[in-house]
């Protein structure tokens, strides 16, 4: 980081009161709150009770406005990003749209986030062939072996662009290169590199991210 970004941070700083007193490490979880939050907050409630129902018509295009916002980060095209609730919601929306019967593998590891393990494990019930790549240790993503175990049964390819536990930034191009090869899915989860690494997902070839 040259010194031009470092002051453009520090110029932002003060609109988040906690890191006046402390370092906010946990922004995967719950980010910290910017000053305006509280005034925006006073705002939703005035046009709630000013405007009842009819709030939605404001409320709603903001909702629309937000996703635009996180596209750009994405690097993707408008209109192409919807806001769900959380990860969690998103994974199982989309393990409920796929059909398992020609493509039935599902190839993940074991350092996925355990929320989102959960969901495609269930999709057992449904003729999914959950694979689970261990990792040898807990900590290095097996990349040799998750390629060897996408084939031409493989229907999707969940992967964290972000191990969760160690914070490391998985290279994921040959992991989409070889999905490619046997025309399955990446589904990328970059809940933690979105906004804090430059993202182009197009270029990177993923077919499907959340975050």
């Amino acid at each position: 980081m040259d010194h031009a970004d470092e002051s453009k941070l520090l110029a932002i700083r003060p609109q988040f009161p906690s890191l006046e007193k402390s370092l906010h490490l946990v922004t995967h979880s719950l980010g910290a709150m910017p000053r305006r939050a509280r005034a925006l907050l006073d705002q939703f409630a005035d046009e709630w009770e000013r405007d009842s129902v009819e709030a939605w018509n404001v409320w709603l295009p903001r909702v629309a406005e937000i996703a635009s916002s996180v596209g750009r980060i994405l690097g993707v095209a408008e209109g192409t990003v919807m806001l769900r609730e959380n990860v969690s919601t998103i994974v199982a929306q989309v393990a409920s749209a796929l059909d398992y019967r020609v493509r039935p593998k599902i190839v993940l590891t074991t350092l996925d986030f355990p929320s989102c393990q959960y969901v495609w494990r269930e999709q057992a019930r449904y003729g999914a062939e959950v694979v689970v790549i261990p990792s040898p240790d807990g900590i290095r993503l097996p990349v040799d072996q998750l390629c060897a175990a996408i084939d031409e049964r493989t229907c999707i390819v969940p992967l964290s662009h972000v191990q969760f536990r160690t914070s490391t930034l998985v290279d994921v191009a040959p992991i989409v290169a070889r999905a490619k090869e046997v025309s399955a899915l990446v589904f990328l989860d970059c809940y933690q590199s979105a906004g804090t690494v430059p993202l182009d997902l197009p270029a990177m070839g993923v077919g499907l991210a959340c975050g």
